[in-house]
């Protein structure tokens, strides 16, 4: 078996992949080859004493030192002390740590240390919602929080979308897609071609091929009409007709109602918190991506000609990367498309996807733009806040 990228030793994946949810909001930093830990106005509040330093998760965090791994709270307190029984702890989530042993098995214990799921390889993971998931056999087993097997999904389309949501988790049963609970108790039947997670109440499922979304019940709610439909967020989704011999892309409400009418004709990202849709309009298919508000509206004038917009922070108005690879320039936007801070000096910022209300943003000088595969030796790694000020110098 080969290892998964998601398991390498990898420094950012493991750097930006967890959640922050700590109250002291603390980041790793490093000098002189040791690390520890800043405050959000950059003042040390955990010695550099570790070889290797991780961000919190859950208010815990990973360490390394002379060749021994463990965990530690924001006072840098041992909640697993040191140890070369392990060599690694990939994750700490839901209250679960996940381990790789000396033999290249696994196991998910609790935080008491009370063994939850022993596995025999080390193709495991912890998903954002509790799930523990085993890769076997172009398969997936997964196991809930009391390590009880719910369910054996065949070979999945995007592995990284098993998860629960609002209660349940969709997935699969030989070429239909229908709901569970966390005993594994069928809720919807495998009625679908596909499904997306429930949020805000509702389910985006295909049929024919055609989208539609479902309750909790399984009924129908808004009818197979789309190509393509997303989840729902701030009571709003992002759908995509056929028109002629193209599509379009528009924003519905929960009723399915247009609150956009189909205007894109391509949209990398959007955040309907912040109120922003990154794409193409219809009249613009030769032009630069641009970022509009939920109106149609330029909030960042396309001649610009940014080639990417990448939402890096969601604290009051949001921060907006937009990058200009032509012209080596990164800029700040809020979602009002004021410019907030140019970020030019920087090689790249740190992945952000599932830290967006974090105070401090990581950028990183000696890399690739949002690239994976460094290690800490390739990069320099420092921090601006969210007004684009530097907090931490980039160092190695």
């Amino acid at each position: 078996m080969e290892i998964k990228i998601k398991h390498c030793v990898i420094l950012l994946l493991l750097l930006f992949s967890n959640t922050l949810v700590f109250a002291q909001e603390l980041y790793p930093v490093e000098q002189d080859s040791l690390w520890g830990y800043i405050n959000n106005k950059g003042k040390i509040e955990i010695p550099l004493m570790y070889n290797q330093a991780f961000y919190f998760s859950e208010g815990l965090a990973i360490v390394k030192k002379d060749g021994k791994v463990g965990v530690i709270d924001a006072k840098n307190n041992p909640v697993i002390p040191l140890t070369e029984k392990y060599t690694e702890i990939y994750d700490i989530r839901k209250g679960m740590v996940l381990t790789l042993n000396r033999d290249s098995s696994s196991t998910v214990f609790s935080l008491n240390r009370e063994i939850i799921l022993e596995i025999d390889h080390y193709d495991v993971s912890i998903s954002r919602n509790g799930l523990i998931e085993v890769f076997e056999k172009d398969s997936i087993f997964l196991y809930n929080k009391y390590g009880k097997l719910i369910h054996i999904n065949p070979s999945y389309p995007n592995q990284s979308a098993i998860d629960f949501s609002e209660g349940l988790v969709n997935v699969e049963k030989g070429d239909k897609y229908g709901f569970i609970n966390e005993d594994g108790k069928v809720i919807i039947d495998f009625n679908y071609d596909y499904a997306g997670s429930f949020s805000q109440g509702l389910a985006p499922v295909k049929k024919s091929g055609k989208m539609g979304y479902i309750d909790k019940n399984g009924e129908l709610i808004i009818p197979y009409q789309f190509v393509l439909a997303s989840e729902f967020q701030n009571e709003m989704a992002l759908v995509k007709i056929a028109v002629q011999n193209d599509s379009l892309y528009g924003v519905i409400d929960k009723k399915g109602k247009y609150i956009l009418q189909p205007t894109f004709i391509s949209v990398r990202h959007f955040d309907f918190d912040l109120g922003v849709i990154i794409g193409k309009k219809i009249n613009n298919y030769f032009k630069n991506v641009g970022m509009y508000d939920l109106k149609a509206n330029p909030l960042v004038d396309i001649d610009e000609k940014y080639d990417y917009f990448i939402v890096v922070n969601k604290i009051n108005k949001g921060l907006i990367l937009a990058m200009s690879e032509e012209r080596k320039e990164r800029h700040l936007f809020n979602n009002k498309g004021k410019r907030i801070a140019d970020i030019s000096e920087y090689d790249s910022i740190g992945d952000l996807k599932n830290n967006e209300e974090t105070f401090l943003i990581p950028v990183l000088q000696g890399g690739n733009i949002f690239g994976f595969y460094y290690t800490s030796r390739d990069i320099k790694l420092g921090y601006i806040n969210i007004k684009g000020k530097t907090v931490w110098q980039p160092t190695d």
